[in-house]
C-alpha cells in the first residue's frame, strides 16, 4: 500500500502577506516557519495525496527544478514535517 500525506488537522496555519507560512502545533507548543517551497506544498497538502500526485502538483508550479530532483527534496520534506508532527501519513 502506497503511503498518503495530509496535514495534521490540529496544526493552526497563518499565511503572511508577504506569502510566509507560519504553523503551530498546540500539541507541541511549537512553530514553524516554511519556506516558499515548504507553504506551497502545506497548500497542496489541503487534501491528502501520495508522494507521486504530490510531486505533480508542486512540478507544476516551480521552475528549474527535475521532476526526480524534487520528489526526492518532498521526500525529504515530508520527512521532516512528519517528525514535526505537521503531517500524518497513511499506509
Amino acid at each position: 500500500m502506497t503511503a498518503r500525506y495530509r496535514r495534521n488537522d490540529q496544526i493552526i496555519d497563518r499565511v503572511e502577506p508577504d506569502g510566509e507560512y507560519f504553523l503551530f502545533n498546540p500539541i507541541t507548543a511549537k512553530f514553524n516557519k516554511l519556506n516558499r517551497i515548504a507553504g506551497l506544498v502545506w497548500e497542496v497538502l489541503g487534501e491528502t495525496h501520495e508522494l507521486d500526485g504530490l510531486t505533480d502538483a508542486v512540478f507544476k508550479r516551480v521552475k528549474g527544478v527535475d521532476r526526480s530532483t524534487l520528489e526526492a527534496d518532498l521526500r525529504r520534506l515530508l520527512d521532516d514535517m512528519e517528525s514535526r508532527d505537521l503531517v500524518v501519513v497513511d499506509a
